[in-house]
């Protein structure tokens, strides 16, 4: 029989579910949060669940502007994740399995074409499968390299001729560069877009925060949940 107070086959009341998630959100651990509710972890694991299948549900994705993806390690050896993040309001969208173009694509396809269509700059890394499958799902939109990384391989070209120019002309006896390692390496930029990943990376340190207080993650779909649950800014609460 359907209750008011419980949903069905539930076995905690609405309100109980709801101060639960408030525990649980607020824990340094979900080990923590089961203590203090008295609960086992499988049952924390499905209250978690049950509250990021509402959010989902509820989530309002229109006007996104400004898109991240980046990669994480999942488990041992190359096993990794794609994250894609809203950076406007710092959150993440979804999660898949796996680095790969099929992943990114995977990723990019949970957005309608209306949804796409309002995206302007998609922030990631140099990494050639995510860049091809951003160019192919959203034609419009401009790719924004992290600007830390951007300066660091060009940063690291120009000290490599500098340094090859002044071997060459210290042969010759001439001592024109010397001393002007700096002035090479300095170049204000304006930027396109005023967007970097930073917002992606420091939901990657929050992830790698929930990974640790787990001790890692055996099956990827507890993953998911407890990434959404966390940093997905989802509307959990049953009532």
């Amino acid at each position: 029989m359907q209750v008011p107070w419980a949903a069905p086959h539930g076995r905690f009341t609405l309100l109980f579910e709801r101060f639960a998630i408030e525990v649980l959100l607020a824990s340094a651990s979900v080990s923590q949060g089961c203590e203090l509710l008295g609960i086992g972890w499988e049952s924390a694991h499905q209250i978690m669940r049950r509250a990021v299948e509402r959010g989902l549900e509820r989530r309002q994705l229109e006007g996104l502007k400004h898109l991240g993806m980046d990669e994480k390690s999942f488990g041992r050896g190359q096993s990794y994740i794609t994250l894609l993040t809203d950076l406007e309001q710092s959150r993440v969208l979804d999660v898949v399995e796996d680095r790969t173009a099929e992943a990114a694509g995977q990723l990019l396809q949970t957005l309608t074409p209306e949804q796409k269509e309002t995206v302007e700059a998609v922030a990631v890394d140099m990494w050639e499968p995510f860049i091809r499958t951003i160019e192919k799902e959203l034609p419009e939109a401009d790719i924004v390299h992290d600007k830390f990384h951007v300066s660091k391989y060009l940063g690291e070209a120009v000290d490599k001729v500098r340094r090859q120019e002044h071997k060459e002309l210290m042969a010759r006896g001439d001592e024109t560069p010397k001393g002007t390692r700096q002035l090479w390496l300095y170049n204000p930029q304006n930027l396109k877009h005023h967007i970097t990943n930073a917002v992606t990376e420091g939901l990657n340190s929050k992830i790698q925060s929930i990974k640790a207080a787990a001790r890692g993650f055996r099956s990827f779909r507890n993953y998911r949940i407890r990434i959404l649950f966390f940093c997905g800014k989802l509307n959990l609460y049953p009532l």
